[in-house]
């Protein structure tokens, strides 16, 4: 099998970090697939999509599917595989992928979809339940005593990293369950959609990840597509040209580097910028990061140091007034201000 494998394209007009009502970030997401059938188109290989397509589970946002049909008819002359993710179906239980029929195969049930001598291809689309899967490992346990098998398919597998902070959730479907692991592995690759950070859960075993960054919980710098021959056992991460989601934390920069902005921020060119301070920067400096990020978004964060409280000490009943204010000045010195004077002003209204 030789094929783009993208997934988790979930084309929408996301208002987080637009400057037109979410339009632009719709083009961001459209322009990651152009590039992808640009891709297929060039490697002369078919193009599959591994589920969620679209973004709104019940309904198609109209921009967002006349967008994504432009380029199904822009690139008609590229073989086309779609396969169902939980967000592809509509409210009335109909295929949200019905409108790509003239321009692709979409597979909406499990099965196999090619049987030939040396390989075959194996498909479970997202499944309400796993009623089926008995049934589909058993065909696919016997087509391996024959040939190579490959599984595509929209599937959660448990143990998968998700988030910035890579935390592998317990919930899914285990390796074993799809015969993806151990002494009687069933199929030799996996590629795989509903996770949208990429990764290799197992050896063989890939997610694409998304192809472009939708959100702040994104924030991997290698979101693209897949280049896969599995004849020449060979795959190749390729990262698209989108916007990325960055969070910069300058709280911890020496005073002398925080002088070199261009360090800091010449990748932030083009994408959303989150940068997290302390109170010491000044509105000057983060007017000048900004202006040399050209940053489409920038956020400032300001991170402020808890203060404890400390007590005064040896202050007691029957204690004279200038003892008693020199205690307190000690424990909370007065900037700025000459402390005779303020110690001064402080008796003279004692008195009064």
């Amino acid at each position: 099998m030789k094929a783009i494998c993208i997934a988790d394209s979930h084309l929408h007009p996301y208002r987080e970090c637009s400057r037109d009502n979410g339009q632009d970030r719709l083009q961001d997401g459209l322009l990651a697939i152009r590039q992808s059938l640009e891709h297929a188109r060039h490697c002369k290989c078919q193009w599959i999509s591994l589920g969620d397509v679209k973004h709104l589970k019940g309904m198609w946002n109209l921009a967002a599917l006349n967008g994504m049909l432009a380029l199904m008819e822009e690139y008609v002359d590229v073989p086309k595989l779609m396969v169902h993710g939980n967000h592809d179906g509509l409210a009335s239980g109909s295929s949200g992928l019905a409108p790509f029929r003239k321009y692709a195969e979409v597979v909406e049930s499990s099965g196999i979809i090619s049987a030939d001598a040396k390989e075959k291809v194996f498909v479970w689309p997202w499944q309400l339940t796993f009623d089926r899967l008995q049934w589909f490992m058993a065909r696919a346990k016997e087509a391996a005593k024959r040939s190579d098998c490959i599984l595509l398919g929209h599937i959660f597998i448990a143990g998968s990293k998700v988030g910035p902070h890579e935390l592998r959730l317990g919930t899914g479907v285990t390796l074993e369950q799809f015969g993806l692991s151990g002494k009687n592995r069933i199929f030799k690759w996996a590629f795989l959609g509903d996770v949208h950070k990429a990764q290799e859960v197992a050896p063989r075993v890939l997610y694409c990840g998304s192809p472009y960054a939708q959100n702040w919980g994104e924030l991997e710098t290698d979101k693209g597509c897949l280049y896969v021959d599995t004849d020449k056992g060979h795959v190749e991460r390729i990262r698209l040209d989108a916007p990325r989601f960055r969070v910069v934390d300058l709280t911890q920069e020496l005073p002398k580097k925080r002088e070199d902005v261009g360090r800091v921020v010449d990748w932030a060119h083009k994408d959303f910028v989150r940068l997290i301070v302390d109170e010491t920067f000044k509105q000057k400096e983060l007017e000048k990061i900004q202006s040399v990020s050209g940053a489409r978004h920038f956020q400032v964060i300001i991170h402020r140091q808890s203060r404890s409280e400390q007590r005064v000490s040896d202050i007691h009943a029957g204690m004279d007034d200038r003892k008693l204010l020199e205690s307190y000045m000690e424990t909370r010195p007065v900037d700025g201000l000459n402390a005779q004077e303020v110690l001064k002003a402080g008796l003279a209204l004692l008195k009064g």
